[in-house]
């Protein structure tokens, strides 16, 4: 997985690429709390993510409760086929996701 912080039209955007798992929860972890507190309107770019896992969908939920409490809103954007069906499998909505 590669786990990017970008500039996309002047706000930060965290870019995910390639298969994201219970390897890189760490790294994820950090940042997406790193994301969080750095802008008013977080966003996840998901359109390289190639393989997901039900511990990576886990911890996306658990990050945007934790914007939530902070009075934002996490939004996974471009959200790729294999992350969709990967969702799908493990019982979860899109609108989960505020895509």
């Amino acid at each position: 997985m590669a786990c990017m912080l970008s500039d996309v039209d002047g706000k930060p955007v965290l870019k995910l690429t390639g298969a994201v798992g219970i390897a890189e929860g760490a790294e994820l972890k950090e940042a997406l709390l790193r994301l969080i507190e750095s802008t008013e309107n977080p966003t996840v770019a998901m359109d390289g993510v190639t393989e997901v896992d039900v511990c990576t969908l886990q911890l996306l939920v658990a990050a945007q409760k934790s914007a939530a409490k902070a009075g934002k809103s996490l939004n996974l954007a471009d959200i790729s086929e294999p992350f969709q069906q990967a969702a799908e499998l493990a019982g979860l909505e899109s609108s989960k996701f505020k895509v």
